[in-house]
Order: C-alpha cells, then structure tokens, then sequence
C-alpha cells in the first residue's frame, strides 16, 4: 500500500484488490475503472497506475473527454478529473450515489439511495425533485431532455421534472442497468429473476429472459437494436 493526504491506497498488485464497481473510456488508451476502497485506476495504453479517490466505496464513473470525468460513490462523494488530477467537487446530499451520467459537460446528473438526484450546471450541484424515496442506481439519456433513472422505480425527465413510470404488470423494484440506443429504444434490467423491460417510445415492455433459470442481472449495453447484451450473476448473460 501507499499514502495519499493521510490515507491508504491500493499498491500492488495493480489494477486493484478491491471490488471494481465501474468502468468508462475515451479511447482504447484513456481509461478508467473506480474500485470499493475508493481506487481510481487508469490505463494509458500500456500499463495501469492508481489514484486515491479517498476513503469512501466508489460506485460510477462518466465521462465526455480525457480531460472531464465524474465518479460518485458513498457519503455523497463526488470526485472530478481534469487532465491532471482528481479533485472533490461539493455536494448537496451525504446520502450514497451508486451512477452518474451527462449530457454534456454542464449537463450531469447523479443518482443514490433515498431517490437522491443531483444535478451538475458547470457551476454547482443542486439536488432536484425525484417525487420517490426509492434506491435508483444507474442513469442513462438520450438527451438533456430525455433522461433515465432506475433502481427501484422507473424515472424520466422531460427537461423539466421527473415523472414516475409505472410499466404494466411490473413493479419496476429491483432495477440495476439502464442504458439505450434511441429516444425510442431504451433496455433496463435487474432483479432476482432476470427482469428485462424495453421502452418503444410509447411504453415499457417486459421481455422474456433465459429460459434456463433465475440469475441476478446487473449490466446492459449494446451496439445496435438487434446486438444488445445483459449480463449478472450465475449464469447472468443473455
């Protein structure tokens, strides 16, 4: 291990030995991965090296370019990078955020326990109205206008506030991913039993997952509408 202002960091072996809770890329040569001890690990290409977020659990990480990535993570944390170094920017609420996601630069939005939402103006963060106590934990948009926040509940703001959703048949508990391709095409997954809700648009449906048995999901990403991925715990890929 080493020391950073007084507090412990992971040394070696790198990348870390803690828990990796997230992952965002510029490029094949600019990355960034946030550890549960508070690591930030970064690959240039070549080799990996470490930063010291702190002594809180990190949990999301997001970026738009080399020289402007956000990571969220327990007690409200809230750490910047610049280029050069990571910084602790204030926040408004000490509660855990678990993702993070912008627009663009001064357009960012942050989400936590409690139906904690935060939002970044390239000045300041404010927290803003969710109209839900719920755990959300992950958060993705096709624009400033057109925002996804999930975790126990479905959430969506239309540029002006955020509006429960309630999809027929379903709950929305238990959610962990959300992510899209399209204003019209938007995944989310999660819970126990390999929940997979997809929005037209026009409404949520839920699809049919694996047929072999129950497995955890906990991620979704694509790369065309008919080339989408989820995957989770046990056997967790579908």
């Amino acid at each position: 291990g080493r020391t950073d202002e007084d507090i412990w960091c992971w040394s070696n072996p790198l990348p870390t030995g803690s828990d990796l809770t997230a992952v965002w890329a510029a490029n094949p040569r600019d990355a960034w991965l946030a550890a549960t001890d508070g690591t930030l690990i970064h690959w240039d290409g070549v080799r990996w090296s470490s930063s010291c977020g702190g002594a809180w659990a990190l949990r999301g990480l997001w970026g738009f370019a080399s020289t402007e990535v956000w990571a969220v993570g327990d007690g409200g944390i809230i750490l910047r990078w610049n280029g050069g170094s990571w910084s602790r920017v204030p926040a408004p609420a000490r509660v855990d955020l678990l993702a993070v996601w912008g627009a663009w630069p001064r357009d960012v939005w942050a989400v936590g326990e409690r139906g904690t939402i935060l939002h970044w103006d390239g000045v300041e963060w404010t927290e803003v109205a969710s109209a839900t106590d719920a755990d959300l934990r992950s958060v993705w948009g096709a624009g400033a206008d057109d925002v996804w926040a999930v975790g126990d509940g479905i959430l969506h703001w239309d540029g002006t506030a955020w509006t429960p959703m309630h999809p027929d048949g379903y709950s929305g508990r238990g959610l962990t991913s959300v992510w899209g391709l399209a204003p019209d095409d938007v995944w989310t997954v999660g819970g126990p039993t390999s929940t997979i809700l997809h929005w037209d648009g026009s409404g949520w449906t839920r699809i049919a997952a694996h047929p072999d048995g129950f497995f955890g999901l906990s991620a979704v990403r694509g790369v065309a509408g008919d080339d989408v991925w989820a995957v989770g715990s046990g056997n967790g890929t579908c």
